[in-house]
């Protein structure tokens, strides 16, 4: 027998505009990890970084890098940001998924 629960949020306004601005936030994370990842990894592999990118370098860059309006979200969804990155690149490199 199979169980599941259905849940049904009711935000006020306020928190619909907090809830869009943190996954916009997230979003931007992602792509400007992403772009930082490319930029990083031909770096290495031209020898010009002696480390290859990862996950928590990534986070570490956004927390110093991170614009104004980022400090008005929740810290812990844009770091999961870079752990799913991270997660997609060893997909990638381990040949069980396409290129993010």
């Amino acid at each position: 027998m199979h169980r599941s629960h259905v849940i049904r949020m009711y935000p006020t306004e306020a928190q619909i505009v907090l809830l869009k601005k943190t996954i916009g936030t997230v979003r931007y994370a992602y792509n400007w990890g992403l772009e930082q990842w490319n930029t990083q990894y031909q770096e290495f592999k031209e020898g010009k970084r002696e480390t290859k990118p990862n996950q928590y370098t990534l986070a570490k860059d956004w927390a110093k890098w991170k614009p104004e309006w980022a400090h008005e979200t929740a810290a812990k969804p844009q770091q999961g940001a870079f752990m799913y990155l991270g997660v997609a690149f060893t997909n990638y490199f381990k040949k069980r998924a396409g290129r993010p």
